[in-house]
């Protein structure tokens, strides 16, 4: 298991980190890749729940999306609102096989995985600072995580939220903070050009971002029933195992620049 772990990490994060550079066609397949496969892990979560997700349609909305936001280099403002159209059409018409609830959940996942992981190419598309601005979210996450599960496997004692998951604790997410905010404060001024104030206040918000993503995507798993979303990959369970806490880091990341710039 441990190898398996380390021979996906010691591929997946050049590849990552590669695609990311170079960025274009390159990052957006590898994207579409991610997301499809996460939004297929999602939609099996849902049905272990008893539901009837709207699966191909989320999943080629998910395509649109993405085409749409490499072509146009913005998210589209119209692209929820006319989503949101489409899951109740297909509601509307596919009844009573679908119900409002199935709609519902179908539609939040593809705002969830498709709509946040664009926000991945969003930063990479941004003018002289795309390259930074993704490098930073892909550390931040993976030192957020990696501080926190070390932390917590050698001082954690107090449950963080044992409701949604019960190995998680107060002493893991506070070394989590401690280490992205540390990152940010020695890593970022190499990375984007923002001074201590700013970057202590990214440090802060995407550590809690990356938490709070991978405690969302722990509460699905254990309303499935589901340890692992899946198998994609060997060691780390599934797509959404691995990228929940990028889901937000994303977005947060993204929308502070816009923000402070």
């Amino acid at each position: 298991m441990l190898a398996q772990r380390v021979l996906v990490a010691v591929v997946g994060i050049p590849l990552l980190t590669g695609a990311a550079y170079v960025g274009g066609l390159w990052l957006g397949a590898l994207l579409i890749l991610i997301s499809f496969w996460g939004l297929k892990e999602y939609y099996n979560l849902l049905r272990r729940m008893g539901l009837k997700p709207l699966g191909i349609w989320g999943q080629l909305a998910g395509l649109v999306l993405f085409l749409m936001v490499y072509w146009g280099r913005d998210f589209p403002a119209f692209f929820p609102q006319g989503a949101l159209f489409l899951f109740l059409l297909v509601f509307l018409f596919a009844y009573p096989r679908y119900s409002l609830a199935d709609t519902a959940v179908s539609y939040a996942g593809l705002l969830y995985v498709s709509g946040s992981l664009s926000h991945l190419m969003l930063l990479r598309f941004v003018p002289e600072w795309g390259f930074s601005l993704l490098l930073y979210s892909l550390i931040s996450t993976w030192v957020n995580d990696t501080a926190a599960y070390l932390g917590g496997l050698s001082w954690g004692k107090r449950k963080l939220c044992p409701g949604l998951s019960p190995a998680k604790t107060w002493e893991g997410a506070l070394s989590g903070l401690a280490g992205v905010l540390v990152t940010s404060l020695t890593v970022g001024p190499r990375l984007l050009p923002l001074d201590a104030w700013h970057l202590a206040v990214l440090g802060v918000l995407a550590a809690a971002a990356g938490q709070a993503g991978d405690l969302i995507e722990s509460g699905m798993k254990r309303m499935a029933g589901a340890k692992d979303s899946g198998h994609f990959l060997p060691g780390h369970g599934g797509i959404l195992d691995r990228f929940d806490s990028l889901f937000l880091v994303g977005p947060v990341v993204y929308y502070f620049w816009r923000l402070v710039t």
